[in-house]
């Protein structure tokens, strides 16, 4: 056997054939002039189609922005932790059926309690709120809510 070229014999049972020897691959040169010209054709500073492509995919994307913010409502206004529409719709409703408790005046010695301050506003004492005197707040409004 030619030392040489490689070979290799499968062991198993009953193999008696002996593998073919790998054969060398022979590289072919290159033309680079060739491979430039090839390269530039196929990589074009400006193909004939770009500014198209480009302009569609800008009009797509400007289509898919459009879409996404009007499919989503703007985030809720918040005082502090509480959703300001809710709140005032809230205590609207209780001040509307008569519950002196949540009246302007009791909500607001009742937060400036809570928070130790001296505010004049609702909107101020609920900013000063933390969360779980925030959550605490929401839950006996909505309970007001639910039984009036």
């Amino acid at each position: 056997m030619d030392k040489s070229i490689e070979t290799a014999y499968i062991i198993r049972e009953g193999a008696t054939e002996e593998p073919k020897p790998k054969t060398e691959k022979k590289e072919t040169p290159v033309d680079t002039k060739q491979a430039e010209k090839d390269s530039k054709e196929l990589f074009e500073e400006n193909p004939p189609h770009a500014e198209e492509a480009a302009q569609a995919a800008k009009v797509a994307a400007d289509k898919r922005a459009e879409e996404a913010s009007q499919g989503e409502p703007p985030p809720p206004e918040l005082i502090g932790h509480i959703v300001k529409s809710w709140l005032e719709e809230s205590l609207k409703t209780l001040q509307d059926k008569g519950i002196k408790a949540y009246s302007d005046k009791n909500i607001l010695s009742y937060l400036n309690a809570i928070t130790k301050g001296k505010h004049k506003a609702i909107a101020a004492a609920v900013a000063q709120l933390d969360k779980a005197q925030s959550e605490a707040f929401v839950k006996k409004v909505q309970e007001a809510r639910d039984m009036a």
